[in-house]
């Protein structure tokens, strides 16, 4: 039975430091292309972007550009995979 409890233990630590070490990517595209994105707390980029190495977890994500409504997306970053919002067709703004 010890070596049973320990066994598990040495597992949920490996899956543990696994998962803290895990990373993920995200990309998008806007039409039309040149988007400001910012995803988390990351510096923002221009559309169409591709970000590496992120830890997984929820990120919020915002799309702007000038003459455009702002967009606010919510995306999951998994191991190993990469997120892809597709291309997020901006809507004008309207106005007098």
């Amino acid at each position: 039975a010890e070596a049973i409890r320990v066994q598990s233990e040495q597992n949920l630590k490996s899956t543990t430091e696994r998962l803290l070490n895990a990373r993920g990517s995200f990309k998008v595209t806007t039409e039309p292309a040149g988007a400001s994105i910012s995803i988390g707390d990351r510096a923002p980029r221009t559309a169409p972007v591709t970000w590496s190495d992120l830890r997984l977890g929820r990120y919020d994500v915002t799309i702007s550009l000038a003459g455009y409504d702002s967009e606010q997306h919510t995306v999951e970053i998994k191991e190993n995979e990469v997120t892809d919002l597709g291309t997020i067709k901006l809507k004008r703004q309207v106005g007098s």
